[in-house]
């Protein structure tokens, strides 16, 4: 999207210094940068120079953007090495997010680069350039960029200037959920940056990095992971701050996916450290929506709320589209939570508006969800129909536009292969006698017959392969859900069980679990019916639904019991959370019906304690409540967790 690596490394305090050392240490810096810059005040600058400055990029980049400036305003610098020059003062504004400055030296940069025709700098500039209009959500420019350099340039011929732009091309299509095409291109940049022969490890890095992004997106956490922690391992060697932030980062963001909020907020702290060391506004903000999200799911969410509204003015001041919109779709939800739905639609109006800028139709999918949500809690059915078909085409969409994108590769290199075919034939045509040439044009048509006809396979392929997907997404459905409630049946909700146990034991996280029946439901059949009964079952999971919190699980486990799953959860959070689900059951009004009620009984797990004991403790306890009189729910204790029969 792990902690193998060392978690102090960051808690080592600073070697103290006294008040005179101290000043000495920090004029230090400057007193050698004006050295340097004294020293090439007349002469050109040297290759080594410009290597170092390239080092000086991952270490200081404000004071990289002040040598820079200085190197340029000389007047007997090369074009190439005042290229060069913008190159790294171009990767160094875009790291520090400064994108309206990237935009202006590009556009600065290219009467330069006209000047040398085609050449490995446009590739550079333009990598640089094209990630700067991909952060701000220009996401569409961006990639006709990426695709005309592409286009317009051998990578044989500049194999490490084309690696750093099918790098960045890489970033905008995991950004757009095109995450194949993403893992092909940075192999292909992997490969070109391997042939290039430069000694790139910061390069390199950041390509297995980007890869590891794509594994922890298509939920291969454990080989994300294993990328992570070498880069992490890799990069304790180096000064490079910000993108050791950077990886802190993403492997929060992977244990964020996988639900593990508290390893999660533990190296987003690591993270927002690390930024707030090298001044990296956008790496705070981004550190602190993870930290956020571990609050809320703990419950806490005025306190996400909070953050959320600090950082959210960081990402607007910077112009971070992506960042803004997905902060805000969170904040949505959390207020939805809360039942401010005010609040709640106008944060997620706010974030359906950025993700049109963007064109992210992911995100756009994402909103329509949350929306639907929030006008479900408030009654307005008509308008949860439309956001759930709205939701429903703009994932149809997406597909469609990944589905177009393979074909139109498939058929960009089979149209290659038959280029070459025809040049070789018409370089064959000066050298042979007509019999021959009929020969030559027999063998054209073949070809164009057998691309044609691998085409129309791959076609085909795709389509099965789509209509496989949907139906294995509905048997997968079936497997996990009651017919009837539409909630988990006992099978899935015993397996969530077993991984809520295994993470207990890993992490010592409380969660508790709850049985609810239905009180008298058999007397609810026998006088009205069983297509009544239903009506009750069918009711009771949809009030479940709308009011258990955002992490809890409900399933039909038996008959007219329930079974809800509580993570992170005390046994006091859980006998609120029951309590406000018994209040709201006894307010019900259905037809036919003067009063439903409910009883439960919930348990708290303990040490060496398995999954069907803990079960049992909250039958007991539930077997209590209904001998107590029903309607009550009630906790399973040391002295009533055991059997009751």
């Amino acid at each position: 999207m792990a902690t193998a690596t060392d978690l102090n490394r960051l808690s080592v305090p600073y070697w103290r210094l006294s008040s005179c050392s101290h000043r000495v240490a920090a004029l230090l810096p400057a007193a050698l940068s004006l050295w340097l810059l004294s020293t090439t005040a007349v002469h050109a600058i040297t290759t080594e120079q410009l290597h170092q400055l390239e080092q000086l990029r991952h270490q200081d980049r404000p004071q990289t953007l002040i040598q820079t400036a200085h190197y340029l305003e000389q007047s007997s610098l090369s074009v190439e090495q005042r290229l060069t020059l913008l190159d790294i003062r171009c990767n160094a504004l875009l790291d520090q997010s400064r994108y309206a400055d990237v935009e202006q030296l590009y556009q600065d940069s290219l009467p330069m680069l006209d000047s040398l025709a085609y050449n490995g700098f446009w590739l550079a500039l333009g990598a640089c350039y094209g990630s700067a209009l991909d952060r701000e959500g220009r996401t569409q420019t961006a990639m006709m960029l990426f695709e005309q350099l592409q286009a317009q340039f051998d990578p044989s011929r500049y194999p490490y200037q084309y690696s750093l732009l099918l790098s960045a091309k890489a970033n905008l299509h995991g950004y757009r959920g095109e995450y194949q095409a993403s893992v092909t291109a940075l192999n292909h940049a992997i490969k070109l940056l391997h042939q290039s022969g430069r000694d790139a490890p910061q390069q390199m890095m950041q390509l297995r990095n980007s890869m590891a992004n794509n594994y922890k997106y298509m939920g291969l956490y454990d080989k994300a992971e294993q990328s992570y922690l070498q880069i992490l391992a890799w990069l304790e060697q180096t000064d490079d701050h910000l993108s050791t932030a950077v990886v802190l980062y993403n492997i929060a963001s992977m244990h964020e996916a996988q639900s593990e909020y508290d390893q999660s907020k533990l190296w987003a702290q690591r993270s927002k450290q690390l930024a707030q060391q090298v001044d990296d506004q956008i790496g705070v903000a981004y550190a602190n929506v993870l930290i956020a999200s571990a609050d809320a799911a703990a419950g806490h969410y005025q306190q996400a709320l909070q953050l959320a509204e600090h950082t959210t003015v960081i990402f607007d001041r910077f112009n971070e589209i992506d960042g803004a919109a997905a902060l805000r779709l969170k904040a949505a939800s959390w207020y939805n939570q809360l039942q401010d739905y005010q609040a709640a639609l106008a944060q997620a109006e706010a974030a359906q508006r950025l993700y049109l800028q963007s064109g992210s139709l992911t995100g756009q999918a994402k909103t329509a969800k949350v929306l639907a949500e929030i006008y479900l809690n408030q009654g307005e059915l008509n308008r949860v129909i439309a956001l759930t078909q709205l939701q429903i085409a703009l994932n149809q969409q997406a597909f469609d536009t990944d589905l177009n994108n393979q074909i139109a590769a498939m058929q960009a290199k089979f149209q290659v292969n038959q280029d070459a075919i025809e040049k070789q034939l018409l370089d064959y045509r000066y050298q042979a006698q007509q019999a021959q040439l009929q020969k030559r044009n027999w063998q054209l048509t073949s070809g164009i017959t057998i691309v044609v006809s691998l085409l129309l396979c791959v076609i085909l392929l795709l389509w099965l392969l789509n209509r496989s997907n949907k139906l294995s997404k509905k048997l997968e459905h079936s497997a996990h859900h009651d017919a009837l409630t539409g909630l988990y049946n006992r099978r899935y909700i015993r397996h969530q069980l077993t991984q809520e146990l295994a993470r207990y034991q890993r992490h010592q996280q409380p969660f508790c679990i709850a049985l609810v029946d239905v009180d008298n439901f058999k007397n609810i059949n026998d006088q009205f019916g069983h297509s009544q009964g239903d009506q009750v079952l069918t009711a009771l999971a949809e009030l479940f639904l709308r009011h258990l919190r955002q992490n809890d699980l409900c399933a039909r486990y038996g008959g007219e019991e329930f079974l809800l799953l509580m993570p992170h959860t005390s046994l006091q959070e859980a006998e609120i959370v029951l309590e406000r689900l018994r209040q709201d059951v006894a307010t019900m009004q259905i037809s036919g019906l003067t009063q439903l009620t409910i009883s439960g009984g919930y348990a708290q797990i303990r040490h060496q304690q398995d999954i069907d004991s803990l079960i049992t403790c909250a039958d007991s306890a539930l077997y209590q409540a209904k001998f107590a009189g029903r309607n009550r729910c009630i906790a399973a204790r040391d002295g009533n967790c055991g059997s009751n029969k």
